[in-house]
């Protein structure tokens, strides 16, 4: 009786989408100088192991972004089965060796995305991340789209980044944030190094958690401690209090972010400055047409005289 009941209720999938940014370690901030990359592709691998040793019902998904691209860390991009040749030697389950021998295999093949290639030739990203989400939610859509209908599947994102602005990005991260929240998808950041306000946009919008680390070596502790928990356990955390949000937007124009800006009345299009004519739908803004000045009338002159 009680299988079937959990059989008619549903199952609840849990799955983690962790997008890496390969900037972490390799900044100019001296972040590599204390914290290694290697360390933090350690600590990745200890949070997805975690999370599939919570629950059998867990599922767990690796993306890193580059600057000139994005790939599938964990499963593998390639579709190479890592834990079918791994044989159970120091008793540790296979799974977890897979993850380890995918991550740092598929990172090398990002890393190495760039080589051969130079100058005008590299197809270099300002801000990766936000094609990678838009990557993660595929991939979402796919693994919903692939379970039964009695299984439930709850999605979250980490973002793990040293942070940094990119206003040309601003319109695919909006797009990005409503639609995690309209399939109910968790957004949440992770920062090591400088504050970024548009990833603080995005997990207020979703109700997910932002945090900046104050101490790159403690990332490890930060990850098991808030983005470990499910999102039913985060309500009995005493989480840490939400930072002031910054929901300044970006203008179409110049792609910097405004406090104070122009709309267009036909596409909510954002200026810093005024323009007559709009650039995104090419709407013509009242008033902003040059009036033709009014002739003036001819006087009529007295009698007598001639003009």
């Amino acid at each position: 009786m009680k299988d079937e009941r959990s059989q008619a209720e549903g199952v609840d999938l849990d799955l983690l989408v962790i997008v890496i940014d390969t900037k972490v370690g390799f900044s100019s901030r001296g972040v590599e100088d204390t914290f290694p990359f290697y360390r933090c592709l350690d600590s990745i691998e200890a949070l997805a192991n975690s999370h599939l040793a919570m629950s059998s019902n867990n599922i767990v998904c690796i993306l890193g972004c580059h600057s000139t691209g994005n790939r599938f860390l964990y499963p593998s991009e390639d579709g190479i089965d890592y834990a079918k040749d791994i044989k159970q030697t120091d008793g540790r389950f296979e799974t977890f060796s897979a993850i380890n021998l995918s991550l740092k295999t598929e990172f090398l093949k990002l890393m190495n995305t760039d080589k051969g290639s130079s100058g005008d030739d590299r197809n270099v990203l300002d801000f990766p991340i936000a094609g990678t989400l838009t990557r993660a939610l595929c991939y979402i859509n796919r693994i919903a789209k692939s379970k039964k209908a009695v299984e439930k599947l709850k999605s979250r994102i980490l973002v793990i980044t040293n942070g940094g602005e990119s206003a040309a990005q601003y319109m695919t991260f909006m797009n990005v944030f409503f639609t995690c929240q309209k399939n109910s998808v968790l957004l949440d950041a992770c920062v090591i190094g400088e504050d970024s306000n548009l990833l603080q946009q995005g997990c207020d919008i979703t109700g997910g958690i932002y945090i900046k680390i104050p101490q790159p070596s403690g990332l490890l502790e930060y990850l098991l401690w808030l983005f470990l928990p499910s999102i039913e356990e985060r309500k009995n955390l005493n989480l840490p209090p939400p930072s002031k949000i910054d929901y300044r937007a970006a203008c179409f124009c110049h792609r910097q972010l405004v406090e104070v800006g122009y709309v267009c009345s036909v596409c909510l299009s954002i200026f810093c400055r005024t323009s007559p004519v709009c650039v995104t739908c090419y709407s013509i803004f009242k008033g902003a047409t040059m009036q033709q000045p009014k002739s003036k009338k001819k006087r009529a002159l007295p009698p007598g005289l001639i003009r």
